[in-house]
This record gives structure tokens, sequence and C-alpha cells, in this order.
């Protein structure tokens, strides 16, 4: 059970020391499943408990306290789950851990159903801020059959008696005015007057309630700022802002409603005045009261400004509630858990009852599964992207003779090719929601995607993709494949995962159980190519399209590399279509100066100008409109648009312009651009916005995060004069094209050439910061709490060397690093968790790490040779890892040799007894296997597992490796604890090039292991299909 607190200190609202009750005391259940909801529960606590022990796979967090006089127990699933499922198993936890509970109070926030707007009286009307009360209906969003029906599942039961009779008190109370929920929304007001992280909690004003008419659809941008304001119903101003509570009925489904003619059609049939996700997983058996906050009107226009104060609203209201109902009358109530016994004539015992509620949960054991598979997620960029395009665009594409054709016709590839900026990758996302529309309720037909991005070099490698497209295929699956799951099963004991001829085969199993399957891969030139990754990438795919028909749709700039690859398939030229253009410069317009919208000739001009110096670019158009936004005369506006500059050809200028708008600006917006600019395009991976904006507050010298100096997203993005643009679903800060990181890379010594240096005093600064003066966390829960409160904590921790590595002059003598012993290994702790491999960690007040081991880790040339007469070579870290060890893992040939040409020890052994010899070899370098053997590593070595170094090099598959070892004679036939060779080892991980090797150089093909199965028995327990010919071939010539 995690404890669950907020980061502005151990007591925020200044509660008395804690006590600690016994888990019988806790009579109310709260459930909650934002964020913002816990907080709000939180800030209306009257007293603060001690956490509690929680049973056996309660896996939720709970805040503990009490309120208005009852025992509350809130639970918080913590894993930003939605959803009837998700809802229904925190329920089944919480019940387990605090069997007295009488009833539940589901609290949070909710979409809107309004009515057309009251003429005569305002507070019949539905508002943001209101709160509605009642009973559930549950629909199911994905049954909705055509235009005028949908698929309604159940009216679900009502509330218990005491909470039906308290809601009619309280009803009546409020119709005198003598409520109390009015009161507690302004003490949650003054807390958040006080406490920066509260500041969202108060009421956001009436002017950012703004109702749609249900036939216009919202804009392409974030907010609602280019929305007509033309299109906002006309309603009666309130003469409070006290919020109103409503009663009637709540839908409950287990998709986000965004539509608002399905939210009207509900309306209409059915009297539903909210929508949500979680009461219709809870309403059947656990007895609970809905309470829902409305932040938004369930259309395309919501956004999540009004989601903190409404979660007070509602909370407010049920702590109202709690306050109308007796402690005594609750405890004559019985007990759920009993209540659940009583079912026993329908079910055979209380565990079925249980069972009935956690039918409707996706098994906690496949999710962790899938994650582990990766946890990459290109959802959110498939919702981001979607989003970003103009409604109607695009639709030329999905009607094209070549995409019709490529859509009914099996094992079919289109490959479409465009200039920069042509739109391919919002195409790309037209095209994924397209096949969904069609088959999403086909459940005979897989779908994967992958977006490529050159940022994200580090998650695309060859395997990482196709580990992704397994993880797609077998969520569509009604359960986990079985051979993912025994996937799962043989590398979790050992710690380690999966090569890719395993996930090449599971893939290929998974792939098999579909009638038809959808591959969708955009901009292939941005996959990385070194290595032959993109090629070995390419492979896969058209191995899997060969072995299950499967259609491939795939997008990439024009590179004759990439087009050779894709000869025979149908081509398509991607560019942007000029009706596209206009269409998506007519909806910007309104962002510049308002003298154009007097003038439809300049309007036209502009239109007509802009579109034709696009020339086929989105791209190109957006900057140009983006560069006449500061134009304060028509004059200026034809000056700039008689001098666009177009095509390919004119991106750089434009660029380049843009960069002299950002100096142009104030000194201190100027930097603030500069420093955001550098940090985007340095990064050694993607930034979120919380990430981006904590880098570029952290000041020279200090010790401690100002929150004062924080700057605002939004005035991050506009600095950036168009060349930033923030993703809302993943809330990931990027460049706005590729072509915007290649002309940094270019040019990045004329725009800020000493941004490696700086980013990398930033981050040794911010991880000196006193808050990791404690040093290090021996529970994985303390962990998380760390790097929620400390944003820029784990991108610091990770790559403050990498930046390092890459920064010219740049002095490191700092004495110490991070300016102590403790600071220095919470900086550690974070790289020490990489690696799953290590099975053994050694848990303790110190990691052991010292500034040498820093700098061997993340190859520090320099500084490692200025360290060495400060530290023993051989100095150990906890988990027993000499610099020589970090730097051998890692391929850092240079400080490999150095460290060994002074006598480093090349036999230390980390805890698991394996040497820095296994890692490399394991990892691939050979180099640096060849330097470790020439200074007399020990080739037959083994670890605590008995894995020898061949063994290390096998079970990855480096067969170059693998042969150098070979030839200098390691033992082909040495035995590890469970009985396997170096053959088994290749032959279990799916590595056939490696088999055929060890095979061809005298591996035993009859050896077998303690359970008396040989290398072709574990290859068939595997499915490595390729492995069992080879060596049923390979058999059979030693049998002649």
């Amino acid at each position: 059970m995690s404890h669950i607190g907020l980061s502005e200190g151990p007591t925020p609202f200044g509660v008395s020391e804690k006590k600690q009750l016994s888990h019988d005391a806790y009579t109310i259940g709260w459930i909650c499943v934002l964020q913002c909801e816990l907080n709000a529960a939180k800030a209306l606590l009257d007293e603060q408990h001690e956490q509690l022990p929680a049973a056996g796979k309660d896996d939720n967090s709970y805040l503990l306290g009490r309120m208005a006089g009852h025992n509350v127990a809130i639970a918080f699933t913590g894993s930003g789950a939605y959803g009837t499922n998700a809802a229904a198993q925190t329920a089944v936890h919480m019940i387990r851990t605090f069997p007295n509970i009488r009833f539940g109070l589901l609290v949070g926030v909710g979409g809107g159903a309004p009515n057309r707007p009251d003429p005569d009286d305002p507070f019949n009307d539905l508002r943001l801020g209101d709160v509605v009360v009642g009973g559930v209906l549950q629909y199911d969003m994905g049954k909705w059959k055509n235009d005028i029906d949908f698929s309604i599942e159940s009216h679900l039961n009502k509330p218990p008696k005491v909470l039906s009779k308290a809601i009619e008190l309280l009803q009546s109370e409020q119709d005198f005015g003598e409520g109390h929920m009015s009161y507690y929304i302004h003490q949650v007001a003054l807390k958040a007057g006080k406490l920066r992280g509260l500041r969202q909690y108060r009421f956001p004003g009436r002017d950012k309630d703004q109702l749609f008419s249900s036939t216009y659809r919202h804009s392409s941008e974030a907010d609602c700022s280019a929305c007509d304001p033309a299109q906002v119903e006309n309603r009666l101003s309130r003469d409070s802002d006290d919020p109103i509570v409503h009663y009637g009925l709540i839908a409950s489904g287990d998709a986000v409603l965004r539509s608002a003619k399905r939210r009207d059609e509900l309306r209409d049939a059915w009297g539903v005045l909210c929508f949500e996700m979680e009461a219709a997983g809870l309403m059947d058996n656990f007895p609970c009261v809905v309470i829902r906050g409305i932040c938004d009107y369930s259309d395309d226009h919501k956004n999540k400004i009004w989601q903190p104060y409404s979660a007070v609203v509602a909370a407010a209201y049920a702590k109202d509630l709690l306050r109308v109902i007796q402690p005594q009358e609750v405890e004559t109530m019985e007990a759920i858990t009993k209540t659940l016994e009583k079912l026993s004539k329908d079910f055979a015992t209380t565990g079925e009852a249980v069972k009935r509620i956690e039918s409707k949960i996706t098994s906690k054991e496949d999710i962790e599964i899938l994650e582990w598979l990766t946890p990459v997620n290109y959802g959110l960029q498939q919702s981001d992207y979607f989003q970003r395009r103009h409604p109607g665009t695009g639709q030329w594409l999905l009607n094209s003779v070549e995409f019709q054709e490529w859509l009914h016709t099996s094992q079919q590839t289109l490959f479409c090719e465009g200039i920069p900026g042509a739109g391919k990758t919002i195409l790309t996302s037209i095209v994924i929601n397209d096949i969904h529309n069609r088959f999403d309720q086909d459940s005979t037909v897989g779908i994967s995607y992958i977006y490529c991005n050159f940022q994200r070099s580090n998650d695309q490698q060859v395997i990482h993709l196709m580990a992704s497209l397994l993880k797609q295929l077998s969520e569509r699956q009604p359960s986990l494949p079985s051979v993912v799951k025994d996937l799962y099963n043989s590398h979790r004991v050992k710690h380690t995962r999966p090569s890719l001829a395993e996930i090449h085969e599971a893939l290929h199993s998974v792939a098999r159980m579909y009638s038809e399957v959808f591959l969708i891969v955009d901009a292939l030139d941005e996959c990385e190519a070194s290595d032959n990754n993109r090629k070995k990438f390419l492979a896969e795919i058209f191995s899997l399209q060969s072995t299950t028909k499967a259609k491939l749709f795939a997008t990439a700039r024009h590179i004759q590399d990439i087009r050779n690859e894709f000869d025979g398939s149908i081509l398509l030229e991607i560019r942007a279509k000029e009706d596209d253009i206009r269409q998506y410069l007519e909806e910007r317009l309104l962002g510049l100066p308002s003298f154009i919208f007097k003038r439809p000739e300049l309007q036209e001009r502009i239109l007509d100008q802009i579109a034709n110096a696009a020339d086929g670019m989105f791209l190109l158009a957006k900057l140009h409109l983006d560069s006449l936004q500061h134009k304060p005369t028509p004059k200026a506006i034809f000056q700039a648009l008689d001098n666009l500059p177009k095509g390919n050809e004119g991106l750089n200028e434009t660029y380049g312009e843009t960069m002299r708008r950002i100096r142009n600006q104030g000194l201190e917006f100027q930097q603030l651009a500069l420093r955001a600019l550098s940090w985007i395009t340095c990064a050694m991976r993607q930034l979120s916005t919380f990430e981006l904006q904590t880098a570029l507050a952290v000041e020279k010298d200090s010790s401690e995060m100002d929150e004062d100096n924080i700057p605002e997203i939004e005035d991050i993005v506009s600095a950036c004069a168009g060349l930033v643009t923030v993703d809302k679903n993943s809330n990931i800060v990027r460049l706005v094209h590729h072509t915007t990181q290649e002309y940094f890379q270019r040019t990045q010594k004329d725009w800020f050439p000493h941004a490696q240096n700086e980013i990398t005093l930033a981050c040794i600064t911010y991880l000196s910061f006193d808050t990791f003066s404690t040093g290090i966390y021996d529970a994985y829960e303390a962990m998380e709490d760390r790097l929620r409160s400390n944003p820029l904590y784990s991108y610091a921790a990770e790559n403050w060397g990498h930046h390092a590595r890459d920064s010219i002059n740049l002095d490191l003598k700092i004495t110490p690093l991070f300016k102590s012993q403790s600071r220095m290994e919470a900086a550690w702790q974070i790289n020490e968790m990489k690696y799953p491999q290590i099975a053994t960690p050694i848990w303790g007040a110190s990691c052991w790490v010292t500034e040498l081991h820093l700098a061997a880790y993340f190859g520090l040339l320099d500084f490692t040779k200025q360290l060495l007469s400060k530290y023993d070579m051989n100095s150990l870290t906890r988990l027993l890892e000499t610099p020589l060890f970090l730097s051998a893992r890692n391929g850092h040939e240079a400080i490999v040799e150095l460290l060994l040409e002074i006598g480093a020890d090349p036999e230390s052994r980390n805890v698991d007894g394996q040497t820095a010899l296994m890692h490399a070899a394991r990892n691939g370098h050979e180099a640096i296997v060849r330097l470790l053997l020439m200074h007399g590593a020990d080739l037959d070595s083994k670890d605590e597992s008995g894995w020898t170094v061949l063994m290390h090099a096998a079970l990855s598959g480096n067969e170059a490796i693998v042969e150098m070892l070979l030839e200098i004679g390691a033992d082909l036939e040495s035995v590890d604890k469970n009985g396997w060779t170096a053959l088994i080892h290749a032959a279990m991980y799916g590595h056939e090039a490696t088999v055929k090797l060890l095979v061809d150089n005298g591996a035993d093909l009859k050896s077998k292991d303690k359970n008396s199965e040989s290398a072709i028995d574990l290859a068939m327990m595997r499915g490595h299909l390729a492995i069992i010919k080879l060596l049923t071939m390979k058999s059979n010539e030693k049998c002649v």
C-alpha cells in the first residue's frame, strides 16, 4: 500500500500529529481516479491518519483520515487508469483491506449533458462547476449501432437507504440555503491561496465556461482560442458563482465521450445529466453513491481547466453528505463483505461474489507483462497527431485509387513518399483513425502502428519496434496469448530480456491469430539507420507480412535506400493539396492582426501567396503565417508576402528568419527561447513539459528550486515563435518538425554554441539541490515519490554525463561532484536501477559510488585521468562494480584501455559473479572483449549461475564475439547450473546464426540439461521454427 502525500510538506494543511487506527475503524470507502480528485479529498479531511498495511495483492494507494465525524479510507489507483474495470478493481481491493466498510462514495469529475439554455432561470442550466448526483445508466459506446441507436447495457442498483435518505435531507437543506458545501469550497480556496501546487483548485472564472452549439466542431487548436465565439450559446448570467446541485441520471461507459451529437442523443432519450467512466464497474455489488463535478460538456471542446475546481466541488458535496449522516446510522449498516456473503444463493462463495466485480477487470498480471514487453505507447502520439489535423483535410488520400486498392487487397503494401513538411505524419494519423473506425469492433482484425522519431532512437531499435508491434497485437486479443506469457515467464526468473528472435517468433504466432493484420509505419527516414537498424526493421516487417499476409502502409521522405526496399509496392506521392493548405490557413487567420479582417482582399492575398509559396508543404505554410503575426500595418504584410521563400529550399531561410525574430524579442524572452531550444535540440530523449520547465528554472549555484522562477509552458512556446509545440496527450514538448532539428544541428554553433556545457552544469546543479542530501532510498515507494516530486531528477541523473562527454572544454573539477557524497549517491541510484539482469542488489545506507565510477560509467576520459590519483582504480560500488566493469559494460573503449594499462583487475566480479569480460561479450563490445583478453581476463570463468563468457555472448546472439571466443579455445561444452551449454542458450533465445556457428564448430547436439532436454527440445518449447529445422538437419547429417 503506497503512502499518499502532496509535495508542499508533511503536514500541508496544518493537521495535528497523525493517529493510527485499525483497519476495522474505517467505515466509509471513498474512490477517486484522478490526482486532482485525490488532492480535493485530502484538502477537506478534518484530520489525517497514519497509513496501514494493505491486504495481499492490494496495490491501491490509500489516504486515511476523518471527515465530518466519519473514518474514511480514500482509495486511489495511482496508475492513471480509467474506466469501469479500474474502479471495480479498486473497490475489490479496498474491501479486502478495510473489511468494515459500509458503503462507498465515488467522487470526482464528469462531463455534463446540458439542455438548451433556460431563457428565464439560469439556475436550471447545467454549468461547469455544478454537481450531479444520481443513479447510473450503463451504456456501451462501442455498440452505437447507427445515427439513432445505442446500446444500453443496464440500469444499476440504487444507493443504500441510509445514503438515499441523506441525499434527500441534504437537498432540503440546500433548498433553504443551509448546506455547508460552499463553506467547504471556500476553505479549499483559502488553502489554495497559500499553496502554489493548489492554485488551480480555485474557481476558474465564469468567462472560461463556454457552451458551444452542438453542431459546431472544435478547431484543431489545443484550447478554444481559435473557435468561433459566435457559436457560443447565449445563457443568462447567474447572480452567484456558487455551484448548483442537480439530481438525475449519470451515464457510465468505458470510453470518454467527446461528441455533442451523441451527448444530446443520450440526454434526450434517457434524461442523462452527466457522463463518466467508473460507476458502472461498482454499483451492482458495491453499495455507493456517485458524485460528479462537471468539468466539461462532453464534446470535442473539452479541456482540463475546470477539472481541479470541479473535483473540489464534488468533494465538498460528499463531505456535506457525510455531515448529515450520523456515525451510529452507519454502524447499523452491514459491512459490504457481509452483503456479498448473502449473495451465496446466487454464487457459491463470497469469492465468487467478488469475482463478479473482478470479471470486469483486465488482469493486472497481463498488463504488467505487456508493459514488460515495452513501456512505449504510440497511442498518445496518435491522439496528438490526429487532433492536429484540420477536419476535412486528408480525405483525398482515403479516396485515392491507391489507398482503396491497398485496403482491399491481401498482403499489399502502400508506400507514400513526400517532401519534408508535406503532412505525412498527420495523414498517417488519419489512416490509422480510418482503419480503427472500420475494424475496431472486429476482433479478427489486428491493427498495430509505429511513429518513428529521431529523438527516440534508444527505444526505436529493431527489437523495441518489434516488441511494440507484438504488444499492440496482443492487446487486441480477448486474453493475453500464451506465447507472450511463456516468453515473460522464461525471462522473469533470470531477470533477462527476450532476444529479437524470440520477439520474432512470438509476433508471428500472435499475428497468425488474426484473419487480417494492418501494419502502419510513419517516417521511416527517422528510423535509426546505423548498424543496419532500419534495414533489419524492414526485413522483420516484410517477413511478418509474408507469413501473415499483413497489409503494410509506410511513409518516408525521398531517400533512395528506403525507396529501393519498396520495389513492387504501390507508390503514392504525398504533397499537401492547395485546397487543404487554404483550409488550414483560413482556420488560423484569426491569429493575425485585427486590421486584416477589415480588408477581405488582404485576407485573400495572404491565402493565395502563402499557399503558392508553401509548394505542397504544410510546415512552410505554418511558418509563413506565423511570420505575419506581429506585422503592424498592411504595408508590412505586403512586403513580407512579396519576400516569402518558396519550397523545400525556403525552409532554411524561413528558420533563419524565425530565429532573427526570436533575437529581436526583449532580452529575457530571447534568452528563454534560446535556452528552451537548446534543451529540446540537445536532449538525449524527448522532454515532458514539466522537465523542460524545471530545467529552465535551474539557477547557477542555487541549492533548491525557486518555484517563482518556473516559466509557464505557454510562455516558452510563445517565445519560440512557432518552432516548438506541445503534444497535449503525452505532455511532450518537441520541435515542430524533424527539419527543425536538422536545421539546429547544422547551425547550433550560431545560436547556442555552449548548449552542452550549460545543460551539463544545469543537471549537476539540480542534482546538488538540498532535497537530495538525504542520499539513496531503499524503498521503491520512496524512490517513486522522489521521482514525482522532482521532475528533472531522472533525466539529469541518467544524462548529465552524456552531455558532459559532448561538451567542449568543460571543467568538471567540482570537489566533490554534486557537493556531497550523499547527493552523488542519489544521482547514481537512478542508473543503478537500470540493469534488471543484476539479480541480487544489496540494499544499504550507501551505494559506495565514487566520482571515478561515474566518470568511467559515462565515458569521461579526461575526468577519469584526473581522478585516478584520488581513488583506488579497483574500488567497488555496492553492486561490487569496479570502474573497469562499468566502462566495459557501457562500451567506453578508451577508458577500458587506460584502466587496464595501469593495472586494473579484469577479474573483479559484481554481486552476481559476473566479470567485465562477460558484460562486454553480452553487450557486443568486440574491441573491449579483445582488450580484456589481451590483459589476462579468464575466458572460461563462470558467474553465479554458471554462465561462461561464451554463454553470455551466445544468449545475446553476438556472432562476431562468439566466433572470436571459439577461435581462441572457449569451452563449447561447459554447462551452467541448469545443465545448459552455449548451444542451448543460443537455441533458447532464438539466435539462428549463432546456433549454426556453434554447431559448425562442433557443439554437441545431444547434450542435455538437468531435465534431460536438449537444444532442439528447448527450441521446440520456445517455438523457434527456423532453429528446429536447422538442428534437425544438422542432426540428420551427423547420422549419415
